[in-house]
Parts: structure tokens; sequence; C-alpha cells
């Protein structure tokens, strides 16, 4: 009976300390819980603030999307003041808009925001819209001048690195490039003052072909297409050239000067001349297709979907011509003369005039207007609209401006 009791003891005893021990480690557990759940609150308040405004953006992005509209209120989003601009296009890429000034400067400017991202001086006056790839950005200018003091002496064109315009390589020409650019993934094609035409390989500046075709020089916007170049002059001819080789395949000849875009597609080139008339041949012959007389001349025209092409003429008027057939859908009347070439985005085209006070936006399929940019008066230039990413970009007399969708959260300030 007495070892009984004394095993029944020592079974109360294990127990108890079992008992203490468990107690002993739920309260440790407790502690060390209680612990991280305040270092968890406090890392809470502290760290994801951050998490929830990035969230939160992302939230109004994807119910905002901004992009941009052409019917939509536009509103100034930034802008570069500067008296020194030019009548030459400015060129794009990535986030970067690059603008030619007076004095040979081109300015390197962020598309997002207008800030100066570097200015590089060319030594001579820019003679030709700038072009900007992946490998750099292509610049042409004039330098020196004759000894009668009416011709520059010389021209050069030289590449820029995006990122910093520091000059890749340079290469010096006769007479100064003109008109503006075309190019290919690995080539360059320009006419210049003195009636030559260009070929230069992108990487390096190599001169790949240069052929005299007339003394008369080049000042038109060319384009390529199925290896072959289309560029007009001031004698009033259209070349269709081997851009391989450099020969001429055939041209045709107009009584005005071609200075204007070119449009190539559909199997045809049309484009415009100083005698009034848009022309459009075939691209393997160079066969007339139509012609259409406006009244004064055309150097302004741009290629719109489903086979259009809207053409400004200097007699203040827009046309939709159908490019197959040269029939008129459409024709309207405008502020001033058009000199730029227009800009057609989706369905809608942006046309800016020497004189009034506002960039028109037509509706393309009817010609209605669908809304106005403002501007003071007779502030627009020759230069060409540009649309990058969700901006209006318009090159004016003050400045280069960037036009964006009005939102109403945008404050008046």
């Amino acid at each position: 009976m007495k070892e009984i009791n004394t095993r029944h003891v020592r079974r109360r005893r294990r127990c108890f300390a079992f008992s203490r021990a468990f107690r002993l480690t739920a309260a440790k557990m407790f502690f060390h819980r209680r612990s991280l759940l305040i270092l968890s609150l406090a890392f809470a308040l502290a760290v994801p603030q951050i998490s929830v405004v990035r969230v939160r953006a992302e939230i109004v992005k994807a119910e905002t999307p901004r992009h941009l509209s052409l019917s939509d209120p536009l509103k100034i989003r930034w802008h570069y003041r500067t008296s020194l601009t030019l009548t030459l296009s400015p060129a794009s890429k990535g986030q970067a808009v690059y603008l030619p000034l007076a004095g040979g400067a081109l300015l390197a400017l962020n598309t997002r925001t207008g800030d100066l991202l570097w200015r590089a001086e060319m030594g001579g006056e820019v003679s030709s819209a700038p072009a900007a790839d992946a490998r750099g950005v292509y610049v042409a200018t004039a330098v020196g001048q004759e000894s009668n003091n009416s011709v520059p002496a010389g021209g050069t064109l030289r590449a820029l690195s995006r990122e910093s315009g520091v000059t890749l390589w340079v290469r010096a020409i006769d007479r100064p490039l003109q008109g503006a650019f075309a190019e290919t993934a690995e080539a360059l094609f320009a006419g210049s003052a003195d009636g030559r035409v260009y070929a230069f390989k992108k990487q390096t500046g190599e001169m790949l072909w240069s052929r005299a075709y007339l003394p008369t020089g080049f000042a038109s916007q060319p384009v390529i297409l199925e290896n072959t170049l289309f560029i007009g002059n001031e004698n009033g001819t259209l070349f269709a050239i081997d851009a391989l080789t450099g020969e001429v395949k055939w041209l045709y000849r107009t009584l005005g000067a071609i200075r204007g875009s070119i449009v190539a597609r559909d199997k045809a080139i049309c484009f415009g001349s100083a005698d009034g008339k848009v022309y459009a041949v075939e691209l393997k012959s160079g066969k007339e297709l139509w012609n259409k007389r406006t009244g004064a001349g055309v150097q302004s025209l741009a290629g719109g979907a489903e086979g259009k092409v809207l053409v400004a003429s200097l007699d203040n008027f827009a046309y939709l011509l159908n490019l197959r057939t040269g029939t008129q859908i459409w024709k309207r009347q405008l502020a001033g003369r058009i000199t730029s070439q227009p800009l057609i985005y989706r369905s809608g085209a942006v046309l800016t005039a020497l004189s009034g006070n506002a960039a028109v936006i037509l509706n393309l399929p009817n010609g209605a207007q669908l809304n106005a940019v403002p501007l003071e008066e007779d502030e627009a230039t020759g230069a060409s609209p540009v649309v990058i990413d969700d901006l209006l970009l318009i090159t004016t007399r003050r400045g280069l401006f960037a036009y964006g969708r009005a939102y109403a959260s945008d404050s008046d300030g």
C-alpha cells in the first residue's frame, strides 16, 4: 500500500513538472508571437505606404488610359521657348525629340517633360530636317560661303550620339544637303543644292555612291520603296533612282519645282508641283496615272489609309483625293497657306497654316473640323507637326509646344 502511494506521488510530480514546462513554453511562444506581431506592425507602418501608392497609380493608369485623341480638348503639357526655330521638322526616337535651331544648334528634349537633355553646336547652319534611329541622330549643315556671298561653300553630314550629342562621325560634301532624308536600316539618302544625290552608310558615314543628275538642286522630301529612291528637284523633275547603284530607272517632268513630300504606296507615286498640280505615276515605269489641278502650287501632301492622299495647296485649300483615280473626295478652305506636310494620325489630320491663330484638326473621312489647337497669331512655321506617344508637338516661332489630352484632374495652374 505504501509503494502504491509512492508511485502516485511521483506521477503527480511528473505531471506538475510537465504542466509547468508547458506553461513556460506557451508563455515564451506568446511573447515571441507578440514580438513578431509588433515588429510586423512597425514594418507595415513604415514600408507599405510606398507599395500602396504604386498600386493606386497602377489602378488609376488602368482606369484612365492616357492616349492622344485629336477630337478631345488638348492642353499644353510642356513647352520649350526659343525664337530660333526653323521651318525644318524635328526628329524623334525613344523618349527624345531633336529640334534644329538657327545658328547651327541641335537640341535634345525629353518628350515627357520638355527638359533639355543636351545641346550640340554644328559649326554651320542646319540645312536639312534631322533624322534619328537606334544608332544616332543625323544632321546636315551648310558651312562657309562663296566669295559672292550668295551660295554656301560646302556642307557636312554628321552622326551624333542620341544619349550625349557627341559627334560619332562627320562627312564633308561639296554642297549642303537640302529637304529631308530618306533612309533604310543601313543607309541615308539625300539631295544637295548642286543637283547631286548621295547615299551614305549610317554606321560610319562612308559614301556609298554620289551622282550628279541636273545642275538644278534638290529640296524635296524623298522616299524609298522597293529599293527605289524617289526624289524631286527644283527643275520639276521626279527621279526614280536605284537605291543600290544610283542609276536612274526613269524620270517624270512637270512644269514647276517639286519641293514637298512624296507619297509611295499601292504601286503608285504621288507628289505635288509648283505648277499647281498633283500627279500620280506608276511606281515601276513612271507612266502617268492621273493629274489634278489646284488653284496654286502644291508642296505639302500626306498618304492616308485606304488609298487616300491629303493635299494642302498654296491656294489655302486642303483636298482629299483617291490615290488610284485622282477623284476628289472633299475640299476644305483653310485660314492660310500650308507649307508643312500635313500630319495624319488615325482618322484625323493636323494642318498648320502660316497665318491664322490655330492648328486645324480635320476629320479625314469627310473633312469636317474636329478640333483646333490655339496658337498665337501667325506663329506657325513650315515645320510639320509630330505625334510622339500621347503628345502632339507643334513648332512655332516661339518654340516647341507639346499638347496632350486635358484631364479633369489637371489643375488650372
